[in-house]
């Protein structure tokens, strides 16, 4: 059996190399540029019998925090690393270890939970140049990158020096005999654990930017108020139309009312947007979930760094669904204190700073997004590439002029998968006229109303491909165009298919304003033939009686009942949809099903005045039905 690792971390503060063999015989290099830590890594080694290499280069100027801690970080990771499933080991071990005056104890479980109990005082602030508190600090860094259980105690001591080295020692002791051959066990502890070893890397990953609201604008960052743009509906229009696959946006507003405010902000920028939304921020009651999410927000995310989101998720998840739930962290004790939680409860974790992302995919299965304030490209790939890790967010990504679909392509040149449309065959394999192009007949994709017949090549259905906007060869300007490039109706790609001859696609798009340069809603919208029938495609029934409920609204008709009803208000509004629906279930009970049709149509019409009393669409309405 090889269990040697060799893992590295470099971050702004440290550049630390550890090398750990589980079955050595206790060789030790090792140069932290502090004494006294080097002594208790070179006793640690040395009683558990493992040869050890550290190499670490810290901030040393400032203080021996980062050095030990991420020392800590780099050695739970050989360790995790080393002992691959568990399968054929102890697992468990323990050691009470006498130093003089002193006793100590310690057990260890390679549990895959991640847990430090610690009991030990000490007198003095600092051991030689290791400050006395970073003993802790480093068997935490340990237990939370390992995945593993420790129990520390001092059970008798005074003196400071004998009671450090002892739990170094006895946490080397215990960890050998935790990673000793058991052969009676041969496979994985928990079917969880194995499974972990198989997890790859998450098939297609996103680009996520985040608006940070406030005030009504979108500001820099979470703690930054410096405003980045005054128009939040037009930035989040400007992700969407630029290859963004996801939104997030976070109100950061003190009080109820402007979180209303919010609110409503949020609804309009799903109106304008063709991306799922993810919203969060002052969420403090089931009833803010429920506000956030008929936003037609595609999750409500809740901040597990506050105690009332901790309370509320359980209850949340059990009304509204897991799939309705993220959860932000900033740190990672909660993500291990609240892991059984957060696995039951939610479909996904948003992580607000960078944390160490090996430890924590070793931590939960839950898919990640990760909101960085770096703006290192190299680092971003690094993000990317993490297992589990299924969106990047942060300030790169949500940068004004961002465009994600120029930053897709460089990750697809580092080996990153990004979410695109693929096309199953070949333009090659099409059959094409003798100008190299095929046309494409356009549909409205809720509707299904032919829009338009347009051609492509070979470069522009490539493109269409790429950035998922239609995009057209123009056999009068004999150049690519782009479908409202200039008018700003762009027609957003939902399928493309191919006919039976491989000669005519078709497409459904989601269209945006008039398909016609007429202004028509469609090109197709002068008559030549054909007999009178009635037209029942039953959204357009809707939008149209909708669109004239609206207009009443808007341009007041003298004697008109739905003006009546706009003029009385809502409790006259809500008192008539009441007596509608009593109709509905009266009519119900008789044995005539034309009553029930009359009073139904009754009920949807006032409905329909109360959406647009209350600013909601059909839209609206078909989007959240089909999130069900």
């Amino acid at each position: 059996m090889n269990r040697t690792v060799t893992r590295t971390r470099t971050t702004k503060e440290t550049d630390i190399t550890v090398t750990l063999n589980l079955d050595g015989t206790g060789k030790t290099e090792i140069d932290t540029g502090i004494g006294f830590f080097d002594h208790m890594l070179n006793g640690f080694a040395r009683h558990g019998l493992f040869d050890l290499t550290v190499h670490a280069k810290g901030d040393l100027e400032v203080d021996s925090h980062h050095t030990i801690e991420d020392t800590g970080i780099v050695l739970g990771q050989a360790i995790l690393e080393a002992i691959g499933d568990k399968a054929g080991i102890k697992r468990y071990g323990h050691f009470m270890l006498p130093m003089d005056e002193t006793l100590a104890l310690c057990a260890v479980d390679l549990s895959g939970r991640p847990y430090l109990n610690y009991n030990a005082e000490f007198v003095s602030d600092k051991m030689g140049e290791m400050d006395t508190e970073m003993v802790r600090e480093f068997f935490y860094a340990v237990s939370y990158s390992a995945m593993m259980n420790i129990h520390l105690k001092i059970l008798d001591g005074i003196n400071d020096h004998h009671k450090a080295e002892a739990l170094f020692k006895a946490f080397g002791k215990a960890l050998d005999m935790a990673t000793m051959e058991e052969p009676r066990i041969k496979e994985a502890w928990t079917q969880r654990e194995a499974s972990k070893r198989r997890r790859t890397d998450m098939s297609y990953k996103r680009l996520i930017p985040c608006i940070f609201i406030k005030d009504g604008k979108a500001v820099r960052w979470i703690d930054d108020p410096t405003v980045v743009s005054k128009d939040v509906i037009e930035l989040a229009k400007y992700y969407s139309d630029h290859g963004a696959d996801e939104l997030i946006v976070l109100d950061l507003s003190d009080s109820d009312e402007e979180h209303d405010e919010t609110i409503t902000l949020m609804k309009r920028i799903n109106r304008v947007i063709r991306i799922p939304m993810i919203a969060g921020g002052n969420i403090r009651r089931q009833e803010d979930i429920k506000k956030i999410l008929y936003t037609g927000a595609k999750r409500a995310m809740l901040n597990f760094s506050k105690p009332d989101s901790v309370k509320l998720i359980e209850d949340a998840a059990k009304r509204f669904g897991k799939e309705k739930l993220a959860v932000s962290l900033n740190d990672f004790d909660a993500l291990f204190k609240h892991q059984h939680l957060i696995q039951d409860y939610s479909s996904e974790i948003v992580f607000m700073h960078r944390l160490d992302l090996n430890s924590i995919m070793n931590v939960t299965d839950v898919p990640c997004v990760i909101i960085t304030d770096t703006e290192e490209e190299s680092e971003l790939f690094k993000i990317l590439k993490c297992p589990g890790v299924r969106g990047l967010s942060g300030r790169y990504v949500s940068r004004t002029d961002i465009d994600c679909v120029a930053f897709k392509d460089k990750c697809t040149e580092e080996g990153i998968k990004m979410t695109s449309f693929e096309s199953m065959m070949e333009f090659s394999q099409f059959k094409t006229n003798d100008q190299g192009l095929i046309p494409v007949i356009v549909q409205h994709y809720k509707t299904q109303e032919i829009l338009m017949l347009a051609y492509m090549n070979e470069e522009s259905f490539y493109e269409t491909i790429k950035t998922g906007k239609m995009t057209y060869f123009s056999r009068s300007r004999q150049k690519l165009w782009v479908k409202g490039e200039t008018s700003g109706h762009f027609q957003y790609v939902k399928s493309l298919t191919v006919d039976c001859d491989l000669d005519t696609l078709l497409a459904k798009v989601d269209q945006i304003g008039a398909a016609c340069h007429t202004g028509n809603p469609t090109c197709f919208f002068q008559p030549l033939v054909g007999i009178d029938y009635d037209e029942t495609n039953p959204l357009r029934i809707f939008e149209s009686v909708y669109d004239t409920i609206a207009d009443r609204k808007e341009n007041p008709k003298e004697g008109s009942y739905t003006n009546y009803l706009f003029d009385k208000g809502i409790d006259k509004i809500l008192k008539k949809i009441g007596e509608e629906a009593t109709e509905v279930v009266i009519a119900a009970k008789n044995p005539n099903p034309e009553e029930v049709k009359y009073e139904i149509a009754d009920f949807l019409y006032h409905a329909m005045v109360l959406m647009v009393e209350k600013g909601l669409t059909w839209e609206d309405i078909v989007k959240e039905l089909a999130d069900r």
